[in-house]
């Protein structure tokens, strides 16, 4: 008669059941470990910020508003961590800005734009108004470029050689470029809760170079009469009628105000 009853299944052990509690208990942990996770993250925060504070200082280089090849200078800087920070400045100038002479050494249209990155290393806190004077030495990474007409000799009708018919004076336009790294020490001293007077100097390696484009005017049997120079060079009046590219030492000097924004 047994095949007349249906046989009742035995009930499995709770541990292998599927789809109860092995599901649930992942989740839990999974939601356990993310709570962890933020805790920690929270925690570690709110610990960091009690030694370690965010600031950004807008920068101003007054003197480069005065001399020869005059111009405007901002930038920007903040820490990385408590005592290391970045840097960034930008400067655009031109004839019209210079007050030395009635436009300076600048040609007439020329433009300059100089970029300065930098890492420094204070000796305290970044951007602090509880010490007067905070001491840092850094490394600069620099970049000027002038764009400017000069003054050319372009020789017609070639005779072979290095002669021509006749001569004609013209102008193009050339590029004086400025590549370097600079190593620098200096200090901050603190005017105000937000106001900061910063100077430094500094020594390091700069290549320099001037490009003569070619006029447009020039025909098939023309020459323009320009070469490679490393002769003379004057450090304030780098204009130049020829091509040219040296390497030398250079160093720097600068004045800044500095104000701090937070």
């Amino acid at each position: 008669m047994k095949h007349l009853f249906n046989k009742q299944p035995h009930p499995q052990p709770l541990s292998k059941r599927e789809g109860s509690i092995r599901p649930t208990f992942r989740v839990k942990l999974i939601l356990l470990l993310f709570a962890l996770t933020i805790c920690q993250s929270t925690c570690l925060a709110q610990k960091k910020d009690t030694v370690f504070h965010q600031h950004l200082v807008i920068k101003f280089a007054p003197l480069m508003y005065v001399g020869t090849h005059a111009a405007v200078q901002a930038g920007l800087e903040t820490n990385i961590t408590q005592k290391m920070t970045v840097g960034f400045d930008y400067a655009y100038g031109n004839s019209e800005m210079a007050s030395y002479q009635k436009g300076g050494s600048y040609y007439e249209g020329e433009v300059s734009q100089r970029y300065r990155l930098d890492l420094r290393w204070y000796e305290r806190p970044f951007a602090s108004s509880k010490s007067r004077g905070n001491r840092f030495w850094g490394v600069e990474f620099f970049n000027r470029t002038n764009t400017y007409s000069t003054p050319i000799t372009i020789g017609r009708g070639s005779l072979g050689g290095n002669r021509y018919n006749y001569y004609e004076r013209s102008s193009s336009d050339a590029t004086y470029q400025v590549w370097g790294v600079f190593f620098k020490y200096g200090n901050v001293q603190t005017l105000s809760e937000r106001f900061f007077l910063e100077y430094y100097a500094g020594i390091g390696l700069t290549q320099r170079s001037n490009k003569i484009a070619s006029p447009s005017t020039l025909g098939e049997f023309d020459g323009l009469q320009t070469w490679n120079d490393s002769g003379s060079f004057n450090y304030w009046t780098f204009h130049s009628p020829n091509n040219f590219s040296r390497m030398g030492g250079d160093f720097l000097l600068s004045i800044k105000l500095n104000y701090r924004i937070f």
